[in-house]
């Protein structure tokens, strides 16, 4: 029986801390500037000098020294390359840093990044601005918009017979808050990501308390549609005083708007997010700012030419029959969130969600009977805004991320990590790896029409192709950074590694399964 020699053990320590190691929680960007190749690192601990060691290829000067940079969180290393050199698609290598990169004393980092695209850069930028509004246009028929923007616009018909001026006022008024909403989250994602957090587009769904209060909104929308109540019209009188009636309900949709289409950018915005967070901040700032009049165009134009409206119906009953039919898309997207914050939290909320639904509901309608009184009854309405507060502060007591692993819902689908890409690989399997979260309702569709269907399902196995599921439904750091390799910014999407060809394929995101057996081929 051979005894370990203790005495060399230190020895294959120090060998395995010079071996190469991934890194998934530091996420690393490459792009093509001038005649330097820049790596750009977020979360990167201070590791001293670096050096880039190309896996295939010859397109680095190596005569020439590289340069490092420092600006908050974000180290770039810029790399100089020879002339004309041409660079792949996708780099793969070692970045050899001074210092080690984690606790582990590991020094080499491997990657492999896709290369940005030019239409990244501020040369492409009135491109990419033209790809945001197209895609902020288009998202307005969408069906988590589409009931919010039938409303606003059958309130346009009503109001455009009284005044024009009026109209005008609240379709600036809605514009206004879509502009201010997609900024702020925008904003909010340069800072947090600035910062030092793997965040990606559609970040705040990732919240329980975030879903929940959007839950509450579309719950009470479903409610007022119903005409169990009206939304208070106590700011919209304070307006009147100064300009007009109706803005500040006007700016509360263009919020809401917003709000309900975060789950439905992706189809139209993927490509467009990730070159948005590839440019400086007012770059990506600008970028939001196309994609916002894009999205409240439609109103605008139909608050400034209230003619367009002319081929509907004259404001009357049918107007109330509308706005029940359009409750049951909102009740829908509720059922769909309480969904959503299952796979959040676990069940172990059904009894909490439920106690606060029947509160909820209980303080809208006692409202709207305080409402339908004359003179209406100040102590119903006051009691309904208690109990609707009460199930508005349910998150801070119920609602807590649960700790367990997402369950995969396909018997041959494995969970996704880093390590399990690399046994795949290892192991002579193709891989299909599929980004996607509960709250995205792209992911959704593409499960249920293609990814599910017999033929698909059929063509994976005979392939023998490793199904791999990055569940994004709650914070992933690692997930955030295998995206943000793939130069993407959020779900759905959908790659294909090959272990013989070192460059991942990376498919639309609104799949077919026509598309899907020919990538496999």
């Amino acid at each position: 029986q051979p005894k370990p020699n203790i005495d060399l053990q230190g020895l294959f320590d120090e060998v395995r801390r010079e071996m190469p190691t991934q890194i998934p929680t530091i996420p690393v960007k490459a792009r093509l500037k001038g005649e330097w190749l820049e790596f750009s690192i977020s979360n990167a601990p201070e590791v001293g000098s670096l050096s880039f060691f190309p896996a295939d290829g010859d397109y680095v000067d190596e005569f020439q020294p590289v340069k490092t940079e420092k600006t908050g969180n974000q180290r770039v290393i810029k790399v100089p390359l020879k002339p004309k050199a041409k660079v792949p698609d996708t780099l793969s290598g070692l970045l050899v840093a001074e210092k080690p990169w984690d606790t582990s004393g590991h020094r080499a980092l491997t990657i492999s990044v896709a290369l940005q695209s030019p239409s990244t850069s501020t040369s492409r930028l009135p491109l990419t601005l033209l790809f945001a509004f197209l895609g902020g246009l288009i998202l307005n028929v969408m069906p988590c918009v589409f009931p919010i923007l039938s409303l606003k616009a059958l309130h346009l018909v009503q109001i455009s017979g009284e005044s024009r001026s009026a109209a005008r006022r609240e379709g600036i008024a809605f514009g206004a808050g879509v502009l201010i909403s997609l900024l702020s989250l925008a904003g909010l994602l340069i800072i947090l990501r600035a910062s030092g957090h793997a965040l990606g587009w559609g970040f705040q769904l990732q919240s329980p308390p975030v879903v929940w209060l959007l839950l509450v909104l579309l719950f009470a929308l479903a409610l007022n549609l119903l005409g169990l109540f009206e939304f208070p019209v106590l700011l919209s009188s304070l307006a009147s005083k100064n300009s007009g009636r109706g803005w500040t309900g006007a700016f509360a949709s263009g919020l809401l708007a917003v709000a309900v289409a975060s789950p439905c950018t992706a189809p139209f915005m993927g490509v467009a997010l990730a070159a948005a967070f590839a440019l400086p901040a007012l770059g990506t700032l600008l970028v939001f700012s196309s994609l916002a009049l894009g999205f409240a165009s439609p109103v605008l134009l139909l608050s400034f030419f209230p003619s367009l409206l002319s081929f509907l119906p004259k404001p009357g009953a049918w107007m109330n029959t509308f706005k029940k039919i359009l409750s049951l898309p909102m009740f829908a997207a509720v059922a769909w969130l309480v969904w959503v914050l299952l796979r959040l939290c676990g069940s172990s909320i059904v009894p909490g969600i439920t106690l606060a639904g029947l509160v909820l509901a209980t303080g809208l309608i006692l409202f709207g009977r305080g409402q339908k009184t004359y003179p209406p009854k100040k102590g119903l309405q006051g009691a309904g805004l208690l109990l609707l507060l009460a199930s508005i502060l349910f998150p801070a007591l119920f609602l807590k991320t649960a700790t367990s692993e997402v369950a995969v819902t396909h018997s041959d689908r494995i969970p996704w990590s880093e390590e399990e890409v690399s046994r795949q690989l290892a192991s002579g399997r193709t891989i299909f790896i599929d980004f996607t979260a509960a709250w995205c309702l792209t992911c959704q569709v593409n499960e249920r029409v293609t990814l599910s269907r017999p033929e698909v399902q059929t063509a994976f196995r005979q392939r023998n192709v490793a199904f791999l599921v990055a569940d994004w439904t709650r914070r992933d750091p690692a997930i955030t950074a295998a995206l943000h390799r793939y130069g993407r910014e959020g779900v759905p999407t959908y790659v294909i590694l090959h272990p013989d060809a070192p460059a991942p394929r990376l498919l639309p995101e609104i799949l077919t399964p026509a598309l899907v057996l020919e990538a496999l081929e």
